[in-house]
């Protein structure tokens, strides 16, 4: 049985033409080695951490409340109606007969203007506090981001003092068995190996522990294998001391949430005092059976004589002095150091960290020789101890 090359030659041209676009029908896959720069992180971070979005609704929130605040309060309708029933016999036949009230209250201008001020405040404090909120994790990303690369530095070091360890371990056990060393000294170099063994693992997963608290904060956003594009050599330009003392009280989130804390406070008492002065109720009423029509009108006022809002008023008056005094001017003062300045200005004379000790950057991986002459100076384990030296005496032996 033949078969016409035809029949062939038509699905093999389909595949051919479909081919194109099945390739440009597939997504473009983001390389998974693709390196993020530390803004990157940051920006990523504040789209997709949950606390951000939390501030944001806050926002949101206190936003709907200036429309709460500035809306009208609603008229009252009140209808009743029925029928008369005579009680005498020459009394009027029955009828029927129907009430109609509307009342519409009108705030006093006073009260509504605080209300909606104080609202506003509320609005900008809750901005704030999404500025404060948004720097912190910023500042938080860009000090884990630089923990990794430190930690990832380490790691490279103490795998770089285990191949030492191993090379050296290497070398005593052909001079252990020429016989020109002890027994004693291959036996000590299985325990600078271990030792350096155990060093490198506590630094690879210190190095995990890092990246993982980075998924952490940016929501899982991050690929488990992602790069950061940075160095720690990255200069740091800081402004004149001057120009930070005048630019942070101004722009800082804390000292501005702070100081639309004291504004809000400031229209609450404003509206305590307010809410003295009564709003006024408009009445308008008809009435009508059988005989007669009637329409009246009048206002409703409640008389301040008794209760005037005394305690009301002295408790807003303690909140703008709590809020005032005492969290603005520790926050003040706390700005207004200038310790972590001139401590950065002194480690950057000195050549190292915060802290004062020595960091002359880290070691390269490939040069096994900085190893040997304390490693990253400053290159420090989870528990504090610095790197083993003990390739220096074993490398005298060997």
């Amino acid at each position: 049985m033949s078969i016409n090359p035809g029949y062939l030659f038509l699905p093999a041209l389909f595949f051919v033409l479909q081919s194109p676009a099945l390739l440009a029908a597939e997504p473009a896959v983001p390389s998974s080695h693709a390196a993020l720069s530390v803004e990157a992180l940051q920006r990523l971070g504040l789209e997709a951490n949950g606390f951000v979005r939390a501030a944001r609704s806050q926002v949101s929130a206190a936003q709907a409340g200036i429309v709460g605040a500035a809306a009208y309060p609603n008229p009252q309708v009140s209808v009743l109606a029925g029928p008369d029933h005579p009680r005498i016999p020459a009394a009027n036949p029955s009828t029927y007969q129907r009430q109609v009230t509307v009342a519409q209250t009108i705030e006093n201008p006073y009260l509504r203007s605080a209300r909606i001020s104080s609202a506003e405040a509320g609005v900008e404090a809750s901005r704030a506090s999404l500025d404060l909120t948004e720097a912190d994790l910023a500042i938080q990303l860009r000090i884990r981001a630089y923990e990794l690369l430190l930690r990832q530095e380490l790691a490279i070091v103490e795998t770089g003092i285990y191949d030492l360890m191993q090379e050296m371990r290497r070398r005593v056990k052909v001079r252990v068995d020429v016989g020109e060393a002890a027994r004693f000294e291959l036996i000590r170099a299985d325990a600078e190996v271990l030792n350096a063994a155990s060093r490198k693992e506590t630094a690879i997963l210190a190095a995990e522990r890092a990246r993982i608290v980075l998924v952490q904060m940016t929501a899982g956003t991050l690929r488990p294998d992602f790069q950061i594009k940075a160095s720690l050599l990255d200069p740091v330009v800081l402004p004149d001391l001057e120009v930070l003392r005048k630019e942070v009280p101004e722009t800082n989130p804390d000292i501005i949430r702070l100081q639309a804390e004291v504004e809000r406070a400031r229209f609450r008492i404003e509206q305590e005092k307010a809410n003295i002065m009564p709003s006024v109720q408009v009445l308008y009423s008809n009435y009508q059976d059988a005989q007669y029509t009637s329409n009246l009108g009048g206002l409703n006022v409640t008389i301040p004589l008794f209760y005037r809002r005394q305690g009301e008023i002295a408790a807003a008056v303690s909140e703008t002095a709590r809020v005032r005094e005492i969290p603005y001017c520790d926050t003040r003062h706390r700005l207004s150091r200038d310790d972590p300045y001139w401590r950065d200005r002194a480690a950057k004379a000195r050549g190292g960290r915060k802290d004062g000790r020595r960091f002359d950057g880290p070691c390269p991986s490939t040069r096994v020789r900085h190893t040997r002459n304390a490693p990253c100076g400053t290159a420090a384990s989870d528990d504090g101890e610095p790197p083993p030296r003990g390739g220096q005496a074993l490398g005298r032996r060997a």
